[in-house]
């Protein structure tokens, strides 16, 4: 009888042993494991990627109110960029600055830090008098020293009718143009 229970305290300790053993082993492999899962998974929450754009094309008048929607919206999304296109008269217009209504709402949307703001000229397919691309070009970037209000700017342009299918004159069109925008002072700084 003594050796039966010298044998089941053997097989006990046997079994303590394994499962203690187990036991050690899991903690080992946990010790292991959580330490990285958890760093990477904070990196992720941290680093979701670059801002989300959205491009608007404001081709309304700015009519009391009217814009109001929009600024409802960028106010509520301050981590979208949004890039808006406004449009006073196929162009900045006829005159110096645009009317009243623009000069009131321009300012508005040129506060928000997470919008920029860009001035439509049309190129009618690379066709346009290149001359008077490049007057708009200069209306919209004096629009802050006609008016004595910075905030009434573009800080870009956005160039609408280019052409569809590559075209060595048409490529050489818009690279003046381009080089005109970016030598043209008063189309910056840019908020983002």
């Amino acid at each position: 009888m003594a050796e039966k229970h010298v044998s089941n305290r053997r097989c006990l300790q046997s079994r303590r042993s394994r499962i203690l053993l187990a036991v050690f082993v899991l903690i080992a492999i946990l010790a292991v494991v959580i330490p990285p899962a958890v760093v990477v998974t904070l990196h992720k929450k941290n680093d979701m990627g670059p801002k989300s754009k959205v491009f608007v094309p404001l081709y309304v008048y700015p009519a009391p109110g009217a814009w109001t929607p929009l600024e409802d919206v960028i106010s509520k999304h301050p981590d979208v960029n949004f890039t808006v296109v406004i449009n006073p008269g196929s162009g900045p217009g006829p005159n110096a600055l645009p009317d009243g209504n623009y000069t009131r709402e321009i300012p508005k949307l040129a506060s928000y830090e997470n919008v920029r703001l860009l001035g439509y000229v049309a190129t009618t397919y690379a066709k346009r008098n290149i001359s008077l691309v490049r007057r708009d070009i200069e209306t919209y970037a004096a629009w802050p020293t006609n008016s004595s209000n910075p905030a009434l700017a573009v800080r870009g342009i956005f160039f609408d009718e280019t052409p569809q299918q590559y075209d060595e004159d048409a490529l050489a069109y818009l690279q003046e143009l381009t080089d005109v925008v970016k030598n043209t002072p008063g189309l910056g700084p840019d908020h983002y």
